[in-house]
C-alpha cells in the first residue's frame, strides 16, 4: 500500500490536491476574543440533536446524532467557569466568576473568587468530587455545505475536552493534537461531531472526515478576515445565543452534567503544510498507536 493510499480523513477517498497561496492557518496560536454572540449550536442531550439557534430561536431541522462542521477559531487557552449554585440536570445559570483564558477572573465577573486562577480556593478538589470551577471551551464553527459564512459557536464542556472517547473518534482536545501531529490545522479539515450515546450527560466526540475544498478554503479565509468573529470563542454572562445591548439582563446559559477533572494538555502549533498537498500518513494504525503513547 502505497502512501498515497492512505489517510486520516474518514470519508476521503482519494487525496485532495489543494493549492495554498497564503501561509498556514495561525487558529492554535494566541487569538482576540470579545464578549457577545448570535448564533449558537446547541446539542441537547434528550434526543441526541444539534440544534441551529439565531438570537435564541431555533431555525431549521434538528440534525441527529453527528454534524460537520469546520472549526474557524478558538482560544488557544482552555477557560474556566465557576457557578455557586447546585447543578440540576436540566435547569439554567449564569457563572458568577469566569476566565476566558483560565487565569484571572474577567473584568465583568459578578463575584471573582480570587485574583488569579491559579490561587482561587474553588480550583481546589474536594475530597473525591472534581473541582468547583469547571474547564469549558467556547469554538466558531461553520456548518459544512453551508457556503452563506454564517459562523456559529459551540460551547464545550470538560466532559468533551477530556477522556476518552468512542472508537475512530477523540475528545477535543486530544483531537486537536492528532491533527497537529498530522501538521493538519482544524481549519483545513471538516470535522463529524457527534454524540457520545453511552454517557449520562452531553459528551461530544470528535473525528476528522475530509480536507476542506478550494471553495471552503476560500470561504474560511473570509470568514476568518472579518473582526466579528472575535465575538464568539470568549466565556461571558452574556448569552451565546442572541447579542443583547449593554444594558441588557443577559440571559441564563445551559450548565452542563458534572465535569471530569483533568488539567488541560498545552495545543501545538501546527506545522508548515505543504505547497501541493496534504500530509498523509505512513499508516493509520500507527498514528493510533502514536496517539495512545501521547497521553
Amino acid at each position: 500500500m502505497s502512501n498515497q493510499d492512505v489517510t486520516i480523513f474518514t470519508k476521503e477517498t482519494s487525496p485532495v490536491l489543494v493549492k495554498r497561496k497564503t501561509k498556514l492557518s495561525e487558529i492554535l496560536q494566541a487569538q482576540k476574543g470579545s464578549k457577545s454572540g448570535i448564533r449558537q449550536i446547541k446539542p441537547v442531550e434528550s434526543d441526541h440533536t444539534f440544534e441551529k439557534r439565531i438570537n435564541g430561536d431555533v431555525v431549521g431541522t434538528p440534525v441527529s446524532d453527528e454534524l460537520e462542521v469546520i472549526i474557524v477559531d478558538m482560544l488557544p487557552e482552555i477557560s474556566r467557569e465557576y457557578h455557586d449554585t447546585q447543578y440540576k440536570k436540566g435547569q439554567e445559570s449564569i457563572p458568577v466568576c469566569f476566565s476566558a483564558k483560565g487565569d484571572v477572573p474577567e473584568s465583568d465577573c459578578e463575584k471573582p473568587q480570587a485574583k488569579s486562577c491559579a490561587v482561587c480556593p474553588q480550583n481546589v478538589k474536594e475530597g473525591d468530587k472534581s473541582k468547583p470551577c469547571k474547564f469549558r471551551r467556547r469554538i466558531a464553527v461553520l456548518v459544512a455545505g453551508d457556503m452563506s459564512g454564517n459562523p456559529y459557536v459551540l460551547e464545550l464542556p470538560a466532559t468533551s475536552l477530556f477522556g476518552e472517547a468512542s472508537p475512530n473518534t477523540y475528545s477535543f482536545e486530544r483531537y486537536v493534537k492528532f491533527l497537529a501531529h498530522n501538521e493538519l490545522s482544524p481549519d483545513h479539515v471538516v470535522t463529524v461531531v457527534s454524540f457520545n450515546k453511552a454517557a449520562d450527560f452531553v459528551q461530544l466526540n470528535f473525528a476528522p472526515a475530509r480536507s476542506i475544498t478550494d471553495d471552503e478554503y476560500e470561504l474560511v479565509q473570509k470568514v476568518q478576515e472579518d473582526p466579528k468573529l472575535e465575538n464568539l470563542t470568549r466565556i461571558t454572562v452574556r448569552a451565546v445565543d442572541s447579542e443583547p445591548a449593554p444594558t441588557a439582563v443577559a440571559k441564563p446559559k445551559p450548565v452542563e452534567e458534572p465535569e471530569e477533572d483533568e488539567e488541560p494538555e498545552v495545543i501545538p502549533e501546527p506545522k508548515k503544510r505543504q505547497k501541493k498537498e496534504e500530509p498523509v500518513a505512513d499508516d493509520l494504525s500507527d498514528i493510533i498507536s502514536e496517539w495512545g503513547q501521547d497521553e
